[in-house]
Parts: C-alpha cells; structure tokens; sequence
C-alpha cells in the first residue's frame, strides 16, 4: 500500500498539511497561521489536543487507539463468541430495533461488542480521517513508528474503520450517529459514506485477525477470557467490582440447585416411606434397585452442594489474594521508585 485508503478530496479532517521537510507536520488553522510556542510550529494529533505528534508518547497513544492484542490472542476462538461473517454488524438503526442501548467506549477492544441490551462502539478518532496522517504516519517509510508496529497498526486501522462501513449505511445511521457524537460534526451524509466505502472493500487478510469477525458477545467473551488470557473478566462492564456485588451473581442458580434436590429428595423420602424395601427378600419389580439408587443420589446430595459452597468460598478467597497481591506490587514498586529518587546514582 502506497497511499492512504482513501483520496485526499474526502478527508474528514484537514487539520494537518505537508510541508517541505521529508517528515515534518505542521498545524493548519482556518486562517492559514500556524500556532506557535515561543516562535516553535507545534503539530498536535488531530482530536488529541494533548499529544504532540513529533513526541514518543504520541506513538504509543495512538497504539493504544488501535491495537487489540488480546483480541487478536483470542482470535482462534472467536468463533465461540461470534459469527465467523466480518460482516456480521448490525446497522446503527437495527441496533435499536434489537433493543440495544447504543454506549460509548474508548477502549478500542470494547468497540462492536454487546451485552444483554447494551452495544458497544467507539467513536471515530479525528485522526484517523486525516489523509495527512495516514500519509505520514502509516504509509511512509520515513514514519517514525518501526515498520511492524506500523503494518499493525495500518491493519487495525483498516479492520476498525471498515466496521463503519456496516454500522453506517443509511440516513438514519447517520444522524443516530451525530447524535452519539461517533463521528465528526462537521460531515454529511454523502461525504461520511464515501469515506466509509473505501473501507468496505477490504479484504480480512488486510486487517487485524480479531476484524475477521463482526460483533462478539461480550458474555463469552468474559468466559473464555479464563482460558485465553488468563483474566477474570475480559471487560467489567457490569458492575462487579464489589465482593457482594460479585457473588450475588451466583445466588440464583445456587438457589435452584438446592431446589432441585430438596424437590427430589422429598419425592425419593416419601416413595420410600410408602414402600420401604426389604434387603432380606429380592423383590421382583426392582424396588430394592430404586432404594440404592436413593442412597447414592442422597450421598451425591450431600457432596455437589458441599462442593458449589466451597468453590464460592474459594472464589472470595482468589479475589482477595489477587487484590492484595496488585496492592503489594504497587505499594513496592511505589517504594522503589521513591528510593531511587532520594538516592539517584552518580555519574
């Protein structure tokens, strides 16, 4: 690729402009003067005031922006969290007729998931609509970010914008979009579906393995996180940071296990009342088979519960170790660092 995926013409965002160094930005203002810091010309990323583009830090905000590394782990099984369809993105509209309450998130790895009745997307950064950004910074070889981040981070661009593509397809995405604030304010219809179109013709091969598929179940996601990545939870969206808040989530199906054996319990009590059997004489109709089966099931009665309240117990106990655990790491490193500072090294 040897331009930006889109032409300079339909650039959403002209903030930036080229100027005669090889690799140098400069601000473009609507009055044509450039901003200046003690005489200096100061570019800053475009919808990110804080950054500096001639900075480090810069390079890795815009990673963080754009890279999904666990999603991109977790990619071999994502195919148990979503339809294996990159296409499979419902239409901003449709979101609502699914009853889905549309939620803004910046973390670039909750972008095209949902829960229950909440979908999560992530507004378009302005830098990403930037022609001059993509020149310079994902297309040149003289970009400053080395070439295999950059070919990372040009495939998560390509794979994130093309999901746009299906999330905006008529007016009434649109402006459902402008009312979220997922785009820029100063676009139109027309000129928002040009860009987005130049997305939708990506191939999979040209974007990050985790934009193969469309939208993933965040539930699933928190499931299989336990094995893939070695996490609790993928993503905490719901609350649970809480001891209470955490295990109250196991009440009810506890609940309905105590149910199911007090029920048959009770049942295998009275049948055996009404009946009991005699160990001495073999009894034709099998009675004596049901009064051992009632043994084991009451032992096996005792022992399930006995183990559903014992991994709950050690629940709150790995929760609790983990927690202190992250408090210590800090609290050392804290004290390290504050060591370090009283006595620098000398030169």
């Amino acid at each position: 690729m040897e331009e930006p995926p889109f032409p300079q013409n339909i650039e959403s965002n002209a903030e930036l402009q080229e100027a005669s160094a090889p690799f140098l930005l400069h601000p473009r203002t609507k009055g044509g003067s450039q901003t200046n810091f003690n005489n200096v010309p100061v570019a800053l990323l475009p919808g990110r005031p804080f950054f500096e583009l001639e900075t480090q830090e810069v390079v890795s905000h815009i990673s963080d922006e754009l890279l999904t590394p666990d999603l991109d782990q977790l990619a071999p099984l994502l195919w148990l969290v979503g339809t294996q369809r990159s296409d499979h993105i419902s239409p901003l509209h449709h979101q609502i007729v699914k009853g889905r309450q549309i939620i803004i998130a910046e973390k670039i790895e909750l972008h095209c998931t949902w829960i229950l009745d909440r979908v999560f997307l992530k507004p378009v950064p302005a830098f990403l609509m930037s022609w001059v950004f993509w020149q310079k910074y994902l297309i040149s070889d003289n970009s400053p970010i080395p070439t295999n981040l950059r070919d990372s981070l040009r495939r998560g661009a390509l794979g994130y914008l093309r999901t746009y593509f299906h999330l905006i397809r008529y007016p009434s995405d649109f402006r459902l979009a402008m009312e979220h604030h997922l785009i820029p304010e100063d676009t139109t219809f027309e000129k928002c579906s040009q860009f987005f179109a130049r997305f939708g013709e990506r191939l999979d091969e040209e974007v990050s393995p985790r934009y193969s598929y469309g939208e993933l179940r965040l539930g699933r996601l928190n499931f299989w996180a336990k094995f893939a990545v070695h996490r609790f939870a993928f993503q905490k969206v719901q609350m649970h940071y809480g001891y209470n808040a955490y295990l109250t989530r196991f009440y009810g199906p506890l609940l309905f296990i105590f149910a199911f054996f007090s029920v048959v319990l009770s049942a295998m009590q009275v049948s055996m009342t009404v009946n009991p059997p005699n160990n001495s004489v073999k009894d034709p109709t099998g009675w004596d088979v049901f009064g051992g089966v009632c043994r084991w099931f009451s032992i096996l009665a005792i022992i399930l519960p006995s183990l559903a309240l014992l991994t709950l117990f050690t629940t709150f106990l790995c929760m609790i170790g983990r927690e202190t655990t992250f408090a210590l790491r800090h609290l050392w490193k804290n004290k390290a660092k504050s060591s370090g500072d009283m006595h620098p090294s000398k030169a």
